[in-house]
């Protein structure tokens, strides 16, 4: 099956990467467990204490985040070769050369050392399947000049692991020299070679004519309205919508052109010939752009010149034949000047994003850059080469060992909802070109393989989105296209069956994305053809729960506690949870994405107390900010218990990291999903000094709370609802509910959303509090709770569930 390699219960499976987060007060000492009764598992990999962990947790505690150590101890990587990535030291100069050694013990206990000048590597050979393990030493990087020698970690291949590189490719690739060697020697286009596009053909004019058409018409019309010069800073939005227009627009008419130019048609000849004319002008105009305008060196310009670097580069990669010899001068030379940008801005002196990769811009500019300078491989200018080998072998490479940092092999996406469904259209054009020029597949890197699955779990089909985080959509129409690119990318029945649920349409965006899919018509599947309808993604710590993956009508619960903290997109909101059902939002991420780091934002939308979790005395939650930054990795999460039982599934979050350390000791959250509409909260909760603890929730419509804190909450929106109810022996005894924000968004209009915080009245140092929340509010079944010597005990539909202070829940196996 396509999804492979990381299930959702194991910790053997290669899913996150950071070490385990700072204990939560001291462990009681349990009773023993009746025999009856077994303990969730715990699926983090194994802490391997050595120099790379060390560096991870010492940049985590100033607030930053580092490369991940990859391989994780254990994992089963399920595609070949494996890539290697570790945290690279601190930079002590300018350009700071770096001597590492890589050794990668093999099945047949032979060593063989790879010295590197950087913190990642692609081997170049195919490795067999079976038992590994790696370990780096950085030359002379400790104290005094001592060698960084870090401790083995395990790791397997698979027997079915997916070849990296096409059939034949690794021959050519087997080092820089040849690789480079070949790509320079091949010819513009590479992108869309003439034999590639013949293969789309029978594509194009059938079951992708409706996008084809659309296309069509889109270049007749924008040919009479002329390429546009670059609008005056600071109009930063003006400036990144020209240049992403621009970018299509050349793209789109030299599409138009390469298809047409040939045909017995002569109204289609015509067309091709205005097209060819259009894209010419515009890849001329933008190549004449003041370089010295706007440069990328900051948030406000880097995106519009990732924008540039693309559209120049496949604009020439289309039209070079067609242009004369000082034409094709002046637009190299402008790639080659902004690929410095971009590589001066991405990358630096310092190394900035191999040393600290989590800044959403700059990760999707280091693939653009990686695929422009493949694109560009050996092109020169009065002679002179723009694209080397050296740079070839410093950049191409770099975007296979990386992906993406928010997130490990499992596939997941801890950068804020919105951004892991707009990963695809930030980033799908670029690994096109890579695959198309390389013979490098990164839809075969494993974390792209196991994407597939979350966009299946994380956004199943239906009105519901990616939750949590920055530019998370609460409800409302999917972007249709996704389904289909994955399909025809990673096929497989998941994304097949996905690609059957939304079918190609013309009137959305990403159209030529869409149009230069692989020449792969998806298989027809009944069903995803996953064995559970949870499923957890460790590296991000999320995990997402259905009452079915293929009803649209399903209940779908997701809980965050994510090691990635309040980082860059990412919220204030571990051990928070959302909620829906029947494609509406019952349980919200409130508030409004108006931009990054708005009032809005720092007072309402990033909070703990915008989410449905805990905070203490008066909204007080987890921290936002560290060492004078803006957001902080260190206010991390992690989901340290997870059992998926069939008809029920239990996962355990512990936040206790993402507070105050000097208040609060023990914050961890159960949660226990009984399919397919019935969920129980358990909250054990600990702290130095008394607090009142506060356990919040968000709609979008008003609750009815007329029953006061011990009676039931409901929800409602349109046919769709919940009710909540505190069942615990301790609870909360006050209730109150808002529909104001501290800080309204800056927009220009906007629904008011409902607030509401179940609060103890008292303070006190400790609480265990279990909520009980019906979906459908159907009341058809009554829980038993009590305290028992063993801890706090649940009787529900014929099982039992043991939670105890500081340790994992338990369930009984009879």
């Amino acid at each position: 099956m396509l999804l492979a390699g990381c299930g959702g219960g194991g910790g053997s499976d290669g899913l996150g990467g950071s070490p385990a987060p700072t204990p939560s007060g001291p462990t009681p000492t349990p009773p023993p467990l009746a025999a009856s009764f077994k303990q969730i598992d715990d699926p983090r990999p194994a802490v391997v204490n050595d120099w790379q962990t060390a560096l991870i947790e010492s940049e985590r505690g100033r607030g930053w985040g580092t490369v991940q150590t990859l391989p994780v101890e254990g994992q089963v990587v399920t595609q070949n070769p494996p890539v290697f990535s570790w945290p690279l030291h601190p930079p002590k100069a300018p350009n700071q050369v770096y001597d590492y050694d890589l050794e990668v013990r093999f099945p047949d206990g032979n060593v063989r050392r790879y010295p590197v000048a950087t913190n990642w590597f692609l081997p170049r050979e195919q490795f067999g399947a079976g038992s590994y393990t790696w370990r780096v030493i950085g030359r002379g990087l400790e104290a005094g000049g001592a060698d960084a020698i870090g401790a083995w970690r395990q790791f397997s291949i698979s027997a079915d692991a997916q070849a990296l590189f096409d059939p034949g490719a690794l021959v050519t690739a087997a080092s820089d020299a040849s690789w480079f060697a070949a790509i320079a020697a091949t010819p513009h286009p590479r992108v869309l070679t003439d034999a590639r596009l013949d293969t789309l053909r029978p594509f194009l004019f059938n079951q992708r004519k409706t996008v084809w058409d659309a296309i069509a018409a889109r270049v007749a019309t924008q040919a009479v309205d002329p390429a546009q010069a670059p609008p005056a800073l600071p109009a930063t939005a003006q400036l990144t919508s020209v240049s992403e227009t621009e970018q299509r627009r050349i793209e789109e008419a030299a599409l138009v052109w390469r298809v047409w130019r040939s045909s017995a048609n002569a109204t289609e000849q015509s067309a091709a010939a205005v097209a060819l004319a259009d894209a010419k002008a515009r890849l001329l105009n933008l190549a004449n752009w003041d370089n010295n305008t706007f440069t990328g060196q900051d948030s406000a310009t880097d995106v519009a010149v990732r924008h540039v670097l693309w559209a120049l580069t496949l604009g020439y990669d289309h039209l070079s034949t067609n242009l004369s010899s000082g034409e094709r001068d002046t637009v190299v030379q402008a790639i080659a000047t902004r690929a410095g940008q971009v590589q001066s801005r991405a990358i630096g002196a310092f190394r900035a994003r191999e040393r600290m990769p989590f800044e959403a811009h700059s990760a999707a500019s280091l693939i653009t850059l990686a695929g422009a300078t493949a694109v560009m491989a050996g092109d020169s200018v009065g002679g002179n080469t723009q694209f080397s080998q050296a740079q070839f072998a410093r950049l191409v490479p770099l975007a296979y060992a990386f992906g993406h940092p928010w997130g490990g092999a499992d596939g997941g996406y801890g950068n804020g909802g919105g951004y892991g469904e707009w990963l695809m259209d930030n980033s799908f054009g670029y690994l096109d070109a890579l695959h198309a020029v390389t013979g490098a597949n990164p839809y075969r890197l494993q974390q792209m393989q196991n994407y597939a699955k979350y966009r299946l779990y994380a956004i199943p089909y239906g009105r519901l989105h990616a939750p949590f985080g920055d530019g998370a959509v609460i409800e409302g129409f999917q972007v249709p296209y996704y389904a289909y690119w994955l399909a025809t990318r990673i096929p497989g029945q998941a994304t097949a069956w996905m690609a059957a649920q939304q079918p190609i349409r013309a009137n959305f965006g990403g159209l030529t994305r869409t149009l230069m899919s692989p020449a792969i018509d998806p298989a027809t599947a009944a069903d995803p053809g996953m064995n559970s309808s949870s499923m957890l993604f460790a590296s991000t710590g999320q995990v997402s729960m259905h009452s079915s993956l293929t009803d649209t009508a399903r209940t779908t619960i997701h809980f965050k506690s994510s090691p990635f903290g309040s980082s860059n997109h990412s919220h204030a909101d571990q051990n928070h949870l959302v909620i829906g059902s029947k494609g509406k939002a019952l349980l919200i991420d409130s508030g409004y994405y108006d931009s990054y780091l708005s009032p809005h934002a720092k007072a309402w939308y990033r909070q703990t107390k915008a989410h449905n979790a805990v905070t203490y005395d008066g909204g007080t939650g987890q921290r936002t900010e560290a060492n004078g930054q803006s957001t902080d990795i260190s206010a991390m999460g992690q989901i340290v218990g997870y059992h998926d039982g069939g008809n029920f599934t239990i996962a355990t979050g512990d936040a206790t990291p993402a507070y105050d350390p000097a208040v609060i000791t023990r914050a961890r959250r159960t949660v226990l999903y009984l399919k397919p509409d019935l969920l129980l909260v358990h909250d054990d909760l600990a702290a130095s000094r008394a607090v009142r603890w506060e356990w919040n929730f968000h709609s979008l419509y008003a609750p009815n709370t007329a029953g006061g804190a011990s009676s039931t909450v409901k929800i409602t929106n349109g046919d769709a609802s919940l009710c909540m109810q505190q069942i615990g022996v301790e609870r909360f005894d006050r209730l109150t509910v808002i529909d104001q924000f501290p800080v309204d968004p800056a927009l220009a209009s906007f629904a008011p959303q409902f607030h509401g915080t179940w609060q103890t009245s008292s303070a006190r140092n400790a609480l265990q509090s279990l909520v009980l929340i019906d979906v459908g509010c159907k009341g058809t079944t009554t829980p038993t709770v009590a305290q028992t010597s063993a801890g706090l005990l649940l009787e529900l539909q014929g099982r039992q569930f043991l939670f105890r202070p500081g340790l994992l829940p338990a369930y009984s196996t009879n």
